[in-house]
């Protein structure tokens, strides 16, 4: 059996829990695949996985969608976050074909750059007045707002 046969069955064995659970609750225990299955995430993804975590979202690493995983989902709220990294995204067609067949199974798909996921979550600097100023990085923001759009956050 494959890793990614080893998520699946994870996953599968889960569907009533998933199906029975509102999406700013979780399921199962998000970190449970890993052990299932022995995968651990890209650079990128774990980059993420740590604002996604530190939000409260409640998104589901290397989720299935059909045919294909999503770097993280939510199958209550039918919400997904891929991960771009140039190394897996330089074919833009077939990328685009993916992300069809994901948003025509209900699902709202969000990108990400993997530069962007890897910025740090947050800036602090100084305004002209001397007073902290605390700006989101990029993954920090669309997780924000995605947690507010869909009601994922615990």
């Amino acid at each position: 059996m494959t890793d990614w046969q080893r998520i699946v069955e994870h996953y599968a064995n889960e569907a009533e829990a998933f199906a029975t659970t509102k999406a700013n609750r979780w399921a199962v225990d998000p970190y449970a695949w890993q052990f299932a299955a022995g995968i651990t995430l890209s650079p990128i993804e774990d980059a993420i996985w740590f604002d996604i975590r530190a939000e409260g979202a409640v998104l589901y690493p290397q989720f299935p969608v059909g045919r294909f995983f999503v770097d993280f989902g939510n199958p209550a709220a039918r919400v997904a976050i891929e991960c771009d990294g140039k190394q897996w995204h330089l074919d833009t067609k077939r990328d685009a074909i993916r992300q069809r067949a994901i948003e025509a199974a209900g699902w709202t798909v969000y990108r990400i750059t993997g530069s962007d996921c890897k910025k740090p979550d947050v800036y602090i600097d100084e305004d002209d007045d001397g007073n902290e100023r605390v700006t989101l990085g990029p993954a920090r923001a669309l997780i924000r707002e995605i947690c507010a759009k869909h009601g994922i956050r615990v």
